[in-house]
């Protein structure tokens, strides 16, 4: 996984994922919504999805007064993906 910021835009980009996609998308509408600061639902980045059998570029484009931070993004997509989670008894 990595993650870059571009002007307004952060670009994500993630290899080996092969039949997570929709966890994957899950978690980046998860991350974009805890990213708006204000909840304000104009300010929201928009995102941008293209995906192949094994790879995923996700843009998230801050619109005017909107802003992410590429750490936060980073550490967010990384616990919701890769964190163990218990299984359940």
């Amino acid at each position: 996984m990595r993650v870059c910021e571009r002007g307004n835009e952060i670009q994500i980009e993630l290899t080996g994922v092969a039949g997570r996609h929709e966890q994957i998308l899950r978690a980046v509408f998860a991350c974009r919504l805890s990213a708006a600061h204000s909840g304000d639902a104009h300010l929201l980045p928009q995102v941008s999805v293209k995906t192949r059998s094994n790879t995923m570029r996700i843009s998230l484009r801050c619109v005017q007064g909107g802003h992410m931070e590429p750490d936060a993004v980073y550490r967010s997509l990384r616990q919701a993906l890769f964190s163990v989670q218990p299984a359940a008894v």
